[in-house]
């Protein structure tokens, strides 16, 4: 008898450790922030574009952040496509290219700059 109960118990323990795991897991994301690029000009004549950038790209973490816990999809790593999963998955592409379209802008102002250029010439 005390064999069965001990045996049960390990049972419980195990759906209880594997709920505490689950919940973990949902609310520590894996590495999944993007980073700003170490090349981008904070110097860009336009203030508002770098601005932006910073915005966007903490917008960005957010969202994904968001998708995770609050709704349990990965944007990154597809699990399955229905509606909702791919609604976020279009809005995670569009935050994205956004991203990418100023930070494109703001790293090729620092190669001009680092050519010798300056905010007017530019």
């Amino acid at each position: 008898m005390k064999q069965l109960i001990i045996f049960i118990l390990i049972v419980i323990l195990g759906f209880v450790a594997y709920d505490f795991y689950k919940d973990w897991a949902r609310f520590h994301t894996p590495e999944y922030h993007y980073t700003t690029a170490a090349s981008i000009d904070t110097d860009y004549h336009n203030q508002t574009v770098v601005k932006d950038y910073h915005t966007t790209v903490t917008d960005l973490n957010v969202f994904v952040k968001m998708q995770w816990t609050a709704n349990d999809i990965d944007v990154r790593l597809l699990e399955n496509d229905d509606l909702e999963t791919t609604q976020a998955v279009n809005e995670y592409v569009q935050k994205l290219a956004y991203v990418s379209y100023l930070e494109e802008k703001l790293e090729q102002s620092a190669s001009y700059k680092n050519q010798g250029f300056t905010n007017q010439q530019i």
